[in-house]
């Protein structure tokens, strides 16, 4: 396979355009974190993150998995716009029927406990709509990442020049989330209209498909929740219950996490829809092996400057950051090889439901060590980042091993 060859692969195109787009989507916020950390206090900076933990909560639920499931479904389906526009018609319809579901709930949580203010909810319930309502999966199935790159890079920007421009004082943490609210909505806007520059459109589905679509996405939302024990709810979790400066200096780490997971699950959704439709393992194998080995020389270079990148980024108040920022990067390497190994992988052997199972025992496994840390008073960011680490490595071990078995069993039935 020459280069000319390489450039015009779809694979290779796609992820070119998930690169960008995962550049602004972590880029974005990193450039704007180094002058909140410093112009909001430390516990204004927590209340921020907590917030931002929530709303990746919600989005998760409303998703229901429709990022992996959807995704499947929709290059299953090839060019077929009428099925196609049905399927996107009753995905939206079943996210409207979570949204008022979170919305409740969003509610009812703010007159019980009452930590964050009843602006701080309908805020998250904008930036939850937006977020979660963004076709990211319709455009990555049909493997024209470009057009959502374009209006989410545009999203981004002005997110970043709002901040800058409205931003100057320590109690301005809500005003904050306003901004990136007003602007993942302008994003919104303009990923539907993208569907219909793309010859599709949003359809009315019957009972019987919104059911099936419904049904067909359970097991992939079951594996996303599970996940989000271990990634998006963990800052909720220990602001909760250790402080909003636990929450800020866990944050902070896991930031700097989420810029290298730019690469990580670029490659893995970029081969996915690929994999569903060609099955060739052989490429998988050489992309994740080379990207894999680069991916570590970095992660011990970032290591060695962990506080000097720190200190720059955040300044003096996150220096208990380091340490966190250091496991993080273990966990990079190692979400990297679980993430490919995951959907991609398994998407060449048909055996998908494999992926969500991992996922779902690391979330049990991450569950059963939060109980413990908090049965013991113990919980600190420290303490679950290390319990990352050890869900992480789970779940990786359980993917490789479980591919390569069904992988050489397969082959020996073959040879039978």
């Amino acid at each position: 396979m020459n280069i000319q060859t390489i450039l015009k692969h779809s694979v290779f195109k796609n992820a070119v355009a998930l690169v960008i787009l995962q550049f602004f989507n972590v880029v974005g916020p990193l450039l704007v974190i180094p002058y909140l950390s410093r112009v909001l206090d430390i516990e204004g900076f927590g209340q921020l993150m907590l917030v931002l933990s929530l709303s990746s909560i919600c989005v998760i639920i409303i998703d229901f998995g429709f990022n992996l499931s959807a995704t499947y479904n929709i290059a299953k389906l090839q060019s077929d716009k009428d099925a196609i526009s049905k399927y996107i018609g009753g995905v939206y319809l079943i996210k409207i029927i979570l949204l008022i579901l979170v919305s409740s709930i969003l509610l009812l949580y703010y007159s019980y406990k009452g930590s964050i203010g009843i602006e701080y909810v309908f805020v998250v319930i904008l930036n939850v709509f937006s977020i979660s309502f963004l076709p990211t999966w319709f455009f990555q199935a049909i493997e024209k990442m470009k057009n959502i790159t374009l209006f989410v890079s545009i999203s981004k920007i002005l997110y970043v020049c709002l901040v800058f421009l409205f931003i100057h004082e320590q109690n301005e943490t809500l005003r904050v989330f306003v901004i990136l609210a007003i602007s993942n909505f302008i994003g919104l806007l303009m990923a539907i209209k993208f569907i219909y520059n793309e010859g599709f459109s949003i359809l009315r589905p019957s009972f019987s498909q919104v059911k099936e679509i419904f049904s067909n996405s359970v097991e992939y939302f079951i594996s996303r929740v599970s996940v989000t024990l271990y990634t998006s709810a963990c800052t909720f979790f220990i602001g909760s219950f250790s402080g909003l400066g636990q929450a800020a200096i866990y944050s902070a780490g896991e930031k700097l996490y989420q810029a290298s997971q730019v690469l990580t699950s670029t490659i893995a959704q970029a081969l996915f829809p690929y994999m569903v439709k060609n099955k060739k393992s052989n490429l998988f194998f050489y992309v994740t092996l080379i990207v894999g080995i680069i991916l570590s020389l970095g992660c011990v270079v970032t290591s060695y400057f962990a506080k000097d990148i720190v200190l720059i980024v955040y300044g003096h108040n996150f220096i208990d950051s380091v340490p966190i920022l250091k496991i993080f990067l273990i966990i990079t390497v190692i979400n990297f090889i679980a993430v490919n190994y995951g959907y991609p992988a398994f998407s060449t052997i048909d055996k998908n439901h494999i992926a969500n199972y991992s996922v779902i025992c690391g979330g049990v496994v991450q569950l059963l060590i939060l109980i413990a840390l908090y049965m013991n008073s113990s919980i600190t960011a420290y303490n679950v980042v290390i319990s990352i680490l050890i869900t992480e490595t789970v779940v990786m071990l359980i993917r490789v091993v479980t591919f390569y078995y069904f992988k050489i069993y397969g082959l020996k039935n073959e040879n039978k």
